[in-house]
């Protein structure tokens, strides 16, 4: 991974947790980092380990670049009121 990558994966891990903590309550800017955190690691587990060997460089980058909108999403949608 890139530096931009990295960027954009740290980025997209904290703006979600920091932005629900801001409008909603700390306690759920807590809560939706820790689901963050859980998301990626099962995502990326789940997905090295079922297409690791199938998959090519690309499909692996453009994982890399879409886990992190789709964790984002998936954590504000489910912790905004």
């Amino acid at each position: 991974m890139g530096l931009v990558q990295n960027f954009w994966g740290v980025f997209f891990l904290f703006a979600p947790a920091i932005y629900l903590g801001i409008n909603e309550d700390w306690k759920v800017g807590g809560l939706a980092f820790c689901a963050t955190l859980f998301l990626s690691w099962v995502l990326g587990l789940l997905f090295l380990r079922l297409a690791v060997d199938k998959a090519s460089l690309e499909i692996l980058t453009l994982w890399g670049w879409v886990k992190p909108l789709f964790i984002a999403f998936a954590v504000i949608q489910f912790f905004s009121s």
